[in-house]
């Protein structure tokens, strides 16, 4: 199962991971910005 395979009622498990998100994608300066976060995975 991939996480595009998520369903509502679905088991996951929240997974740390250093960058979330591209920092130069933003419109935003990238030293103003948390890039932190939590994805969830399948158990």
């Amino acid at each position: 199962m991939t996480t595009d395979e998520i369903e509502t009622g679905d088991e996951v498990e929240p997974v740390y991971v250093d960058e979330l998100r591209e920092p130069g994608a933003g419109i935003r300066e990238p030293e103003s910005q948390d890039w932190d976060g939590y994805r969830f995975e399948p158990v």
